[in-house]
């Protein structure tokens, strides 16, 4: 059986994401949110986006690698 979540639940699931994946530098732990059949759209860019977990990380890397050195003034 599928469970599903409140609002709340649903916002601490994406901040958790947005902590680990993004504030966290770790695009690796993307995959645990993501199922083969995910599509992830990287809404700036022109492309399709990314589908299943190996391509959503692939994708997230693109713009989080850049950042790892990034030291704000």
């Amino acid at each position: 059986m599928i469970k599903s979540l409140s609002t709340g639940e649903r916002e601490a699931v994406a901040r958790t994401f947005v902590a680990e994946v993004f504030s966290g530098g770790n695009p690796e732990r993307a995959r645990e949110y993501f199922t083969a059949d995910a599509h992830y759209t990287d809404v700036p860019a022109p492309e399709d986006g990314a589908r299943g977990p190996d391509a959503i990380e692939a994708r997230l890397r693109l713009g989080i690698e850049p950042l790892e050195n990034y030291v704000p003034r």
